[in-house]
């Protein structure tokens, strides 16, 4: 009997990792951005709404899409509403410039830093474009659309309904 309860105790502390494991996937707490070659940190702030727009240039749906939050962002932004794009592709501070005035975008675009990167930040894996991520007062993880064009009017009421 001593031989189940050591598996007992195994099992309990697999399935406690494994649910602390999910809960941190399912939360954003703060990750590296690159801006005017300058590291910063973005910490999710309490009670404010956050839309992370993963993208690169060569995806046409991820140009589509930055017009698509540029348009929620002019109809819902505000001092606790926060769209910000992270431009993968491009590392220097011309092309996130060029890439704000070509498409005329209003949110913040910045490039990852070396953890968000390398996938070792609370947002993981950034090598699926386009994702956008919509992050609730709590920094949960609200929306988290993948691979596909998103709709203004969705990401409004999204944005409305939080």
């Amino acid at each position: 009997m001593k031989g189940y309860g050591y598996l007992s105790c195994a099992l309990l502390l697999s399935l406690a990792a494994l649910l602390s494991a999910c809960s941190h996937a399912d939360t954003i707490k703060s990750f590296d951005v690159v801006r005017q070659k300058k590291l910063e940190w973005v910490s999710i702030k309490p009670g404010h709404i956050y839309v992370i727009d993963i993208c690169a240039t060569w995806s046409d749906m991820c140009l589509s899409n930055a017009r698509a939050i540029d348009a929620a962002c002019k109809h819902s932004c505000g001092p606790k509403v926060h769209m910000m794009s992270i431009l993968l592709d491009q590392e220097s501070d011309m092309a996130r410039h060029a890439y704000a005035s070509i498409l005329q975008v209003s949110q913040e675009v910045f490039t990852p830093g070396p953890r968000s990167a390398l996938g070792q930040s609370d947002l993981g894996d950034l090598k699926a474009v386009p994702r956008l991520l919509v992050l609730d007062q709590e920094g949960r993880i609200r929306e988290d659309y993948r691979g596909g064009l998103v709709a203004t009017g969705e990401l409004i009421q999204v944005i409305q309904n939080l």
